[in-house]
This record gives structure tokens, sequence and C-alpha cells, in this order.
């Protein structure tokens, strides 16, 4: 789409997933999928020219806390780049102040949640 895109998901396993499926379904090289997750905090490089996927979780970009240097860099890159979409996988799990969080730090022109629930049980639907 020669955007960059953002893709939220719940687990490290899913980012695994939809790393594979991004290489097995699209023509976008390897090297520009990245991941954010405890154990891949690889910056995006060539960051304001460049469209790329990110593939990281709600707790990974929602988190608060003291985080590593890598993942500063990254998290940073995050919050000033401009994305052209960002997808929120199992948008029914995600819950609602996580999601108030990232969706002010991370600057998307579009967002799309998917889900197969048809009802959240907490009532928080509209958050």
């Amino acid at each position: 789409i020669g955007r960059r895109s953002l893709i939220l998901t719940s687990t490290a396993v899913a980012v695994d997933q939809w790393r594979r499926q991004f290489l097995q379904f699209t023509t976008i090289a390897p090297e520009d999928i990245y991941m954010l997750t405890a154990d891949s905090k690889r910056p995006i490089e060539d960051c304001e020219r460049r469209a790329c996927v990110l593939i990281s979780t709600y707790s990974m970009l929602g988190f608060t806390g003291k985080r590593s240097g890598d993942a500063e860099i990254l998290l940073s890159q995050i919050q000033q780049l401009e994305w052209g979409i960002m997808v929120v996988d199992e948008v029914q799990v995600m819950p609602a102040k996580t999601f108030r969080t990232v969706a002010t730090t991370v600057k998307a022109h579009c967002s799309l949640g998917l889900t197969a629930t048809l009802v959240r049980e907490d009532n928080l639907v509209h958050d």
C-alpha cells in the first residue's frame, strides 16, 4: 500500500503469525517487517522515507514503565512517525484504557479493529 502499517495484537505468538502471513501473501521485503516484542526490538531503518509494517502487542505499546534502550528508541519512532493504518487484531480483548493510550500516542490516518466476537461482556464496547 506504500504507507507505514502498524499491526497490534494480543500475544507474541500472534505477532509471529502476522509476520508469516505478510511474507506469504504480500510482496513486502522481509527486512521491511519489524516486530516489537520482548525478543525483537530492531529500530526502523530509514524511517522517514520508507514504508514498512510494524507488528506488536497491545501491552508493548501501552506499557508505561521503564523500558530497555532499544525499546525506547523504537517506541519513540512509532510515536513520531505518521502511520497510514493501524490494524487492531482481536480488538475485543484490548483493554479500553490501553486502547486510549495507544490511540492517543500513535498518529494513524486510519484505524481498523478486527474481531469475530459479537458481544463484549464488560459493556465497554463503546470505549
